[in-house]
């Protein structure tokens, strides 16, 4: 009798997980949605900085993040919002023209992509998974530097005087020239691991 009652509990268990896990479908992961292996960084969605026109930026924006696929894009000439109704991911993306004008025909210098804007956050650790281990930290941990990729990550949540992976990252800086430096640098260390808080 009392196996009846065991079985009858886990059938009861597993019915109800079931259900659970069908109501209540996981997330899409929101560095997924930033398509960062579509090219090599510092190209990100074909945006390549100090090559791609602002023009050519918008058309490629708009292509990899379209209407029919649940996407919608708030903004104009150099700054963007996109909201993703799959995951609920808000980012905003500002490309960085020469002495802030807008000419269409301009080549952008820089990308900034920011997150945590509202919706899932973006972590180190996802970061981590996409382009490895960074060369560089800024002394007080707020950024890390990936020279072979040319990117700097800025890190949102300060804590325990190092960065882990549950961290979130604020936003990403695509440019050539944020990279342009000679070592020995007084306000940058070499990359060290990371630390558990």
């Amino acid at each position: 009798m009392k196996w009846v009652i065991a079985l009858f509990i886990a059938l009861a268990l597993l019915v109800s997980a079931s259900r659970y896990i069908g109501h209540h479908e996981l997330p899409i992961v929101p560095i997924e949605e930033m398509h960062f292996n579509d090219c090599e960084l510092q190209c990100w969605i074909g945006i390549v900085p100090g090559k791609t026109t602002l023009r050519e930026a918008t058309l490629l924006l708009e292509s990899r993040y379209p209407e029919a696929d649940g996407y919608r894009i708030e903004g104009n000439r150099a700054e963007f919002t996109v909201v993703s109704s799959k995951s609920q991911m808000k980012f905003n993306i500002q490309f960085g023209v020469p002495a802030y004008r807008y000419d269409s025909d301009a080549p952008i210098l820089v990308v900034w992509l920011w997150f945590n804007q509202g919706g899932p956050p973006v972590m180190v650790g996802d970061m981590y998974e996409f382009l490895g281990h960074p060369d560089y930290v800024l002394l007080d941990g707020s950024q890390l530097f990936f020279v072979t990729n040319g990117v700097v990550a800025k890190i949102e949540d300060l804590r325990c005087g190092g960065i882990d992976i549950t961290q979130h990252v604020d936003h990403l800086i695509l440019s050539p020239g944020q990279l342009q430096f000679r070592e020995p640098v007084t306000y940058l260390a070499k990359w060290a691991g990371f630390k558990t808080c």
